[in-house]
């Protein structure tokens, strides 16, 4: 569970939102604020160890725009959990934010149910990506011979995973961290994490990131598991 966040907004009003879902579900949680990346930059310099452990952050900001100011903030902050509140719903860009290391992207036109979703994912360690990008995502995954990428890559790699694995799987693609997994399914975080390795390495994934992407590829969603 994170313990000190920077919110990097330069909207005032939107910055306020985000400190008051945070502050509400989270009344520990040391929060900093910056209203531009230079500002950002320097708190995460000052910051005592171990540092900031999550980052919420626009792309456009006075003076660093798009996935450069990402680029920037993982740079300086690179064991940071970084999450991208955008104004854009875009997939490309959205895809692109979990390439360079975000792990969330919470559009500022969802619902307020899917931004605290969002947040809460982020400090609990998990992944958040929207579920109507995902979709995005497979509609415009199709291999060459117009075959859905998810009759291929994603049924092979289902088939290499025992029943707990694919449970496993499923969690983790609601973006659920390790911990988490081990309460929902009753078992211990260690055999969680011998599971995850298992489902990276049948998704030829490295991280959890690449997870999401390749099964987004794949046209792969799942239910939670009952």
């Amino acid at each position: 569970m994170a313990r000190t966040l920077l919110v990097v907004e330069d909207h005032a009003l939107v910055s306020e939102g985000i400190l008051k879902v945070v502050t509400s579900r989270w009344p520990d949680l040391t929060v900093h604020q910056a209203a531009d990346l230079a500002s950002a930059l320097r708190c995460l310099e000052a910051a005592t160890p171990p540092g900031i452990d999550v980052v919420i952050t626009d792309l456009n900001l006075p003076d660093a725009q798009g996935l450069d100011t990402l680029v920037q903030l993982r740079a300086h902050a690179p064991l940071a959990r970084i999450g991208v509140v955008s104004g854009s719903n875009d997939l490309a860009l959205a895809l692109g934010c979990l390439r360079e290391g975000a792990c969330a992207f919470v559009p500022k036109a969802g619902s307020l149910a899917h931004f605290t979703e969002g947040l809460r994912t982020l400090a609990h360690g998990g992944i958040y990506f929207p579920r109507e990008l995902l979709a995005q995502a497979h509609a415009a995954a199709v291999y060459p011979d117009d075959t859905p990428a998810g009759d291929t890559a994603a049924r092979t790699a289902s088939t290499r995973l025992t029943p707990r694995q694919l449970e496993v799987r499923a969690l983790l693609l609601h973006g659920l961290a390790n911990a988490l997994i081990a309460d929902q399914l009753g078992i211990s975080e260690e055999t969680v994490k011998l599971h995850v390795r298992a489902v990276l390495r049948a998704h030829g994934a490295h991280n959890r990131v690449q997870l999401l992407l390749n099964c987004a590829r794949d046209g792969l969603t799942e239910p939670l598991p009952s």
